[in-house]
């Protein structure tokens, strides 16, 4: 079940940074919300979903911000991502 959750946590954090690098902010906020969905399916299949659910989604929000903050410093640095 670690293996199940460590791929399950590198697929929602992989996603998240992909959706932050949409330039919609309805596409981006749309998109957030499937994933948040999905991290609550995919915790189904913990003996705790409600906690496993919550660690998703907080990676999930760690990996967006982190990667919206990058983006956002290299433009107003004037840095081409």
């Amino acid at each position: 079940m670690i293996k199940r959750y460590i791929d399950d946590q590198a697929i929602v954090r992989e996603t998240a940074e992909w959706i932050a690098e949409m330039p919609d902010d309805v596409e981006r906020g749309t998109a957030l919300t499937v994933l948040f969905e999905e991290c609550g399916r995919m915790a189904e299949a913990y003996a705790d979903p409600v906690g496993v659910a919550k660690l998703l989604v907080n990676g999930a929000v760690e990996s967006y911000h982190s990667a919206r903050g990058y983006k956002a410093v290299l433009s107003y640095l004037g840095v081409a991502a």
